[in-house]
């Protein structure tokens, strides 16, 4: 009645496509210090260069009898690319919107831009579980056909990288890109966890000074390694406790009667920090929580 399973998934992908938002960039970086097509503003080139790399270990166990039915798996995992989904859509936002840069540095793809996917997430547990409670005996209208059952949903943190929206935004409009903040202090905090979920607190300070000890404005594209930050986790569970009864003429009919409990520890799940260096104190905050993986519906 109960069953285990272990497995491993390993990927790489080659050819990947890559949107090149640097090709009209000029007079910053590497670039060149003037526009290759001066008639053009923001230009975008589409390769097939980009590659990932994907190593998962999943573990997974089964139970089914009577009484408990539940499966629950495990994933301990570590995806890696140069851009995450081709630079088309992006993975992910930030408590503002800010979406995880694209591209960092457009002129080095292996080097510099390799790193955690915008998707990476190193531990994920869910799972569901559904308890038929036996009938020990007492007045059957009361004490027979209960069901208990539920769902569990729980991961680390996404992660991301600290731009400087003021560089990127002088750029424009002949880059389509973002420049990462330069980061000149190792000791930075590399985890913004629950605990630091906070309207007021920043994740990598308490006020702005202590923010501008660790980063400052870039001069070129050596800011930073890529999404080398991690966000807040996830967790929820859901409950549903259903009484059933019986139906006079049918002899498996049931009107069940119950109550689901969507989130029923009231635990509040957030997004990741402000990610713009640039917003002065806002920077490093988080203001905004992430939606539940399930609905109503499912």
């Amino acid at each position: 009645s109960t069953s285990f399973q272990l497995g491993y998934v390993g990927n790489h992908g080659y050819h990947e496509p890559w949107v090149n938002n640097g090709v009209n960039m000029f007079g910053f970086g590497g670039a060149p210090a003037s526009p290759a097509l001066p008639a053009f503003a923001e230009v975008n080139e589409i390769e097939s260069v980009a590659s990932s790399n994907y190593n998962g270990f999943l573990a997974s166990i089964k139970h089914q009898s009577k009484v408990v039915t539940l499966q629950f798996n495990y994933t301990y995992s570590h995806a890696l690319d140069e851009i995450s989904n081709g630079g088309f859509l992006p993975f992910g936002y930030d408590s503002v919107g800010n979406a995880n840069p694209s591209t960092i540095n457009p002129f080095s793809l292996p080097q510099q831009n390799y790193g955690n996917a915008d998707y990476d997430i190193r531990h994920s547990l869910n799972g569901d579980y559904l308890i038929t409670l036996p009938y020990f005996g007492g007045p059957r209208l009361i004490t027979d056909n209960w069901l208990l059952g539920g769902t569990l949903f729980w991961h680390t943190g996404f992660p991301f990288s600290v731009f400087d929206g003021d560089v990127t935004g002088s750029l424009e409009p002949n880059y389509g890109g973002e420049v990462l903040a330069q980061l000149v202090d190792p000791t930075v905090p590399r985890h913004c966890g629950i605990n630091k979920a906070s309207p007021t607190t920043s994740c990598f300070g308490s006020t702005a000074t202590t923010n501008s000890s660790y980063f400052t404005d870039p001069t070129g594209f050596g800011g930073q390694s890529r999404n080398q930050f991690t966000g807040p986790g996830y967790f929820n569970t859901d409950f549903t406790m259903m009484k059933g009864f019986k139906i006079p003429g049918l002899e498996a009919g049931l009107l069940q009667v119950g109550v689901e409990a969507y989130n029923i520890l009231n635990h509040p799940n957030f997004l990741n920090p402000d990610t713009n260096f640039s917003d002065g104190p806002g920077f490093g905050v988080i203001t905004a929580t992430a939606s539940a993986p399930t609905s109503v519906y499912g």
